[in-house]
């Protein structure tokens, strides 16, 4: 989800109220909560936590 990466949170929620999956991993295995930690986006982060993103995920 590179709306993630991007801080795009209205498109992020577009994305879960259409069904995607909030704790998706991408090829390295990496979830969207994981992106916008990384990538230092707060509004993101906190979008992600209240639709309830796992904390716990690990990537490869």
């Amino acid at each position: 989800m590179d709306a993630a990466k991007n801080d795009r949170v209205s498109e992020i929620r577009d994305l879960l109220s259409q069904g995607a999956d909030v704790n998706w991993k991408d090829d390295s295995g990496c979830t969207p909560l994981m992106n916008g930690v990384y990538y230092g986006k707060p509004e993101v982060v906190k979008e992600l936590l209240a639709q309830n993103a796992a904390v716990n995920q690990q990537d490869l």
